[in-house]
């Protein structure tokens, strides 16, 4: 499977939609997925903002 279509899956199932309607998912969340699909941290942050979801709680701006 594509590794681009791998963190998509894993974004669609673990974001949740906050009060405001926009997907939010926590940086060690987005760390994660960027592990498990031997991707580097940019291309999750980059699909995170195709598909309008925010990352929360990021410390070490990572995806800054």
């Amino acid at each position: 499977m594509d590794k681009i279509k791998q963190v998509d899956e894993k974004l669609d199932t673990i974001a949740v939609a906050g009060n405001d309607g926009r997907k939010r998912i926590s940086c060690l969340e987005a760390l994660k997925i960027s592990t498990d699909c031997k991707v580097s941290a940019d291309i999750v942050g980059k699909r995170c903002d195709d598909k309008n979801i925010r990352i929360c709680n990021c410390q070490l701006t990572c995806f800054e």
